[in-house]
């Protein structure tokens, strides 16, 4: 799969008049100099620890380098781009929503990624298909989205049918010992909440982990590794976690924090 041509660096002043008419971003990014305006300046940190408690150990295993990466519900990039300095082949990022995808292209550009190496694409999670995101996919994140579906069990089948192994999740959890999940509302008018039901779950980390054994993965649950709870809170306090997911790779040879684990169950006729 091609990505989109590329065309001539874009001047700082460009790229400042580029980054106020996308406004407001998630992530901040910087662009020759030229910062994204977050909405929150203690995401920040809340970024770089997320990046620190994930997404380090697989950078620092190398496991990204020549891989093909799904990012779902990519935002602007932030992980696309991530995985693109980790050496990946090749990312797709998908999202719901339109403006997501025009920042997550401009922020690329703006980083004259080479168009070869990148897609992204308005797409709907629950339609995916290989034919539809042309071909199957070494890793897929799965970062800040789980709890925002409404049929998150299907979200996992979905995954499934698309990947060959690594999955790795970062959710808000429902903070409960049970294998249990909880029914609230979000408003779709906010970019960062829901794109098509107002009802969604959110699953216990128990939930989590049983789902992603249910569709052939062995799972994880990441031991917290913050060294600064700037814009934290949520994962100091217990309600956010990140689980590392896997069809082969043996993932407790790269994380050190694994604290929950589980072999894949068999299953018949897959």
């Amino acid at each position: 799969m091609s990505g989109p041509a590329q065309s001539a660096a874009l001047s700082p002043t460009e790229i400042a008049r580029e980054v106020e008419r996308l406004s407001p971003w998630h992530y901040e990014f910087d662009l020759g100099g030229v910062r994204t305006p977050i909405r929150a300046r203690e995401w920040i940190n809340r970024h770089r620890q997320r990046h620190r408690y994930f997404f380090d150990p697989l950078v620092q295993a190398g496991f990204f380098r020549g891989k093909r990466v799904l990012d779902l519900g990519c935002n602007a990039g932030f992980w696309s781009l991530n995985a693109v300095a980790a050496g990946c082949e090749f990312v797709l990022g998908i999202d719901a929503r339109d403006r997501h995808i025009e920042q997550a292209r401009f922020v690329f550009r703006a980083l004259d990624v080479p168009g070869h190496r990148y897609r992204f694409a308005n797409a709907n999670v629950f339609a995916m298909t290989p034919d539809s995101l042309g071909g199957r996919f070494d890793v897929v994140l799965c970062l800040g989205l789980l709890y925002h579906v409404c049929k998150p069990m299907e979200l996992f089948e979905r995954i499934d049918a698309v990947n060959d192994d690594v999955l790795l999740i970062d959710s808000t959890v429902y903070k409960s010992d049970d294998v249990v999940m909880k029914l609230r509302h979000e408003p779709l008018d906010d970019p960062r909440m829901s794109a098509d039901y107002e009802l969604v779950f959110l699953p216990s980390p128990g939930a989590v982990h049983w789902m992603a054994v249910a569709t052939g993965y062995s799972c994880h649950t990441l031991g917290l590794r913050f060294d600064d709870w700037e814009g934290c809170e949520d994962f100091r306090d217990g309600d956010r976690y990140a689980f590392a997911c896997a069809k082969r790779t043996d993932l407790t040879g790269i994380y050190d924090n694994v604290v929950a684990s589980s072999a894949p169950q068999r299953r018949s006729g897959r």
